[in-house]
């Protein structure tokens, strides 16, 4: 029991570290964070052979954090759009893990893989899902949540209207996360990806993102705004999406893979505590072409300079085997395993059906994977010119063909890399809300 709640504790720490992306002094709260949790990790592999009750814990505890908190990390919790630009610091993990690293989902694997070195690996699969209100669609006569984003379009709007009408004045259809930052760029490629409108620059080095695909995608989230979203959705980061959410205040939510009991501010958790038993989650609508989610995570890494790599080894071996893995899927609040092979586990499928259709998704290239392989050390400036150009588009009223043209050439400047046209007609346009 001690253990299932430090492990809850470490995952806690890492919604935090999600939800300080991108804000002013990030840097030196994610340090902080990451090092709260490796230090945690460490006690929980303690733990796990020694102690056995909380007294004993407190002592670990207080024991490890006073004496390593400040001291460089053998381990480091990682980002994985940061792995291509800190790769020569981290240990090549690719001897050390030989056989489980093909046992990984393998656009996950890839993703840790930079130049031919395994230099992280995952304990988990992270990516975009769609939660929502079982209860409010079986009252408006839906027998399921949204197949494509058209249906959510429709399906939001009509049950926000029903909601309004009820007095439930500060109800809205469809709650996102679109602040600024790192959090609307991973959804704008959500959007873009499901329509077939490439991932930005693709992985030979070629620009895409110019194209009437993107646009589509962008002109229909930018309906939703003021229509089934808050007008204020720029300020939303996942705190305060979940807020709405747990104050009833939504019927569908985009959202990481994130247990119920992880979700941020407690009292939110309290005061809504209801909401969690009638609320459903499922893969993101999709699009023309498919269904996407961009793939997220923070696998862990071993610093080149461990003092102790063999002790960082076995910590990871134990939190990312499949026994682990599975003991994690299993939990009535789970986590997604990063080996493919647990997906076709008999009792997690059973247990959890999402598992199954999150595997669909994968084999079916649905993994969105923004482009921090092939831009490497640019792509903090090829995130943040494209996330601006969506913002202007979202926000400013901006005319969607110029901005995204402009766009292109600012990824030229910065990359050099050419343009690549795709092929695509302007059809499928979204329904009215």
């Amino acid at each position: 029991m001690i253990a299932g709640k430090l492990r809850n504790l470490i995952q806690h720490l890492r919604l935090i570290t999600h939800q300080l992306a991108g804000q002013p002094g990030a840097g030196e709260a994610t340090t902080a964070l990451t090092n709260t949790q490796v230090a945690l990790s460490s006690v929980l592999r303690i733990i796990t052979d020694t102690a056995t009750d909380a007294l004993t814990l407190l002592e670990i505890t207080h024991s490890h954090t006073t004496a390593e908190f400040n001291q460089p990390n053998d381990i480091v919790v990682s980002d994985v759009i940061w792995l291509p630009s800190v790769h020569a610091e981290l240990l090549d993990l690719t001897e050390h893990f030989g056989l489980e690293q093909y046992e990984l989902i393998p656009d996950l694997a890839e993703t840790c893989r930079i130049e031919g070195r395994l230099v992280a690996f995952p304990y988990v699969l992270d990516l975009g899902l769609l939660y929502y209100r079982r209860d409010l669609l079986e009252r408006h006569g839906f027998g399921a949540p949204p197949q494509t984003w058209d249906e959510l379009t429709v399906m939001a709007s009509e049950i926000q209207a029903s909601e309004r009408a009820a007095g439930h004045a500060e109800f809205w259809g469809y709650l996102w996360q679109g602040q600024i930052s790192e959090r609307l760029v991973l959804q704008r490629l959500e959007w873009q990806h499901a329509e077939g409108g490439g991932t930005i620059v693709e992985p030979a080095g070629t620009i895409s993102v110019n194209n009437l695909r993107v646009q589509n995608a962008i002109e229909r989230a930018r309906s939703w705004i003021g229509s089934i979203s808050p007008p204020g959705i720029v300020q939303y980061d996942e705190a305060h999406t979940v807020k709405a959410w747990m104050n009833g205040n939504g019927a569908f939510m985009r959202l990481w893979t994130t247990p119920f009991s992880m979700w941020p501010a407690p009292v939110y958790r309290a005061a809504g505590a209801n909401l969690v038993d009638v609320t459903g989650v499922t893969l993101l609508p999709s699009g023309t072409t498919r269904r996407a989610a961009t793939l997220g995570g923070w696998p862990f890494a071993i610093r080149r300079d461990s003092r102790d790599q063999a002790s960082a080894l076995n910590l990871i071996g134990a939190l990312a085997s499949p026994e682990a893995q599975r003991q994690r899927a299993l939990l009535d609040e789970f986590h997604l395993p990063s080996l493919r092979r647990l997906y076709f586990d008999a009792d997690i499928s059973a247990k959890h059906p999402l598992t199954t259709e999150v595997l669909e998704l994968i084999e079916a290239g649905g993994l969105a994977i923004r482009p921090t392989k092939v831009a490497g050390d640019l792509y903090p400036h090829v995130a943040n010119a494209y996330g601006r150009a969506v913002a202007k588009i979202l926000y400013d009223g901006a005319n969607p063909a110029e901005t995204l043209a402009l766009l292109e050439e600012q990824l030229t400047a910065i990359g050099g890399w050419p343009v690549q046209r795709l092929r695509v007609s302007r059809l499928n346009r979204w329904p009215c809300p």
